[in-house]
């Protein structure tokens, strides 16, 4: 009967660890299907805006093309609060915020021809931005390496540059790992990251702590 009882107990703290990160990614999924369904519904809109003679810059060979694309998995954008780096670093402090942005491939088969932006605008989910080809030729090379893994990415809007988060099924942005994109090995050159390697959060922070101070980048308090 004792043992039964251990048994009892050690379930229910399982179950009581468990719940939290299910419930955190069944609000995540949905949230993800919602951001989907507006992209996939504003996508058509933002093909037309791109200029007749333009449609290599954005991923395609002609417009004969947009009727066969379609969207992919939605990725959320972070940014850090300028303010907090401005501070020595501390271990029990979060840095990463949610920016109510998401960057949505705009794919043709399994192919990532360009970026949607989708954003919360007045209360509302509605697509904002289509981006070139550059950046999504280089998230459809990481999702071809990394097809298992949930993606986001961190934005530093005052360096201008972004990297991608990859983390695992339940995972926090703050534990992926990190990959600089073009534009981050571009601004932080005089950093001398590495291409193509994964970098931990905490591991990252002085970093881009450290390009805010030589920089001069401390303006603004929410990222922007």
């Amino acid at each position: 009967m004792p043992h039964s009882k251990n048994r009892f107990v050690l379930i229910a703290v399982a179950l009581g660890l468990l719940f939290p990160v299910v419930h955190r990614t069944l609000l995540s999924q949905s949230l993800d299907d919602t951001v989907k369904s507006v992209a996939r519904e504003g996508v058509q809109a933002y093909l037309q805006k791109i200029r007749p003679g333009s449609e290599m810059r954005y991923g395609f060979t002609d417009r004969a093309e947009f009727r066969s694309v379609a969207v992919g998995s939605p990725m959320r954008i972070y940014s850090i609060p300028t303010d907090s780096l401005r501070e020595e670093i501390r271990s029990d402090r979060r840095y990463l915020i949610d920016m109510g942005e998401w960057k949505v491939p705009v794919m043709i088969g399994d192919e990532t021809r360009a970026m949607l932006t989708v954003a919360k605008v007045g209360g509302s989910l509605k697509v904002v931005e289509l981006s070139g080809a550059q950046l999504a030729h280089e998230i459809d090379e990481f999702s071809r390496r990394h097809p298992a893994e949930r993606k986001g990415f961190l934005r530093l809007y005052q360096a201008h540059c972004d990297f991608l988060i990859l983390t695992g099924t339940g995972g926090t942005a703050e534990r992926g790992d990190l990959y600089p994109l073009g534009s981050a090995m571009t601004s932080f050159s005089r950093q001398h990251l590495q291409d193509g390697k994964p970098y931990s959060f905490r591991a990252l922070l002085p970093v881009i702590r450290q390009k805010y101070r030589d920089d001069h980048l401390f303006h603004g308090k929410t990222g922007r």
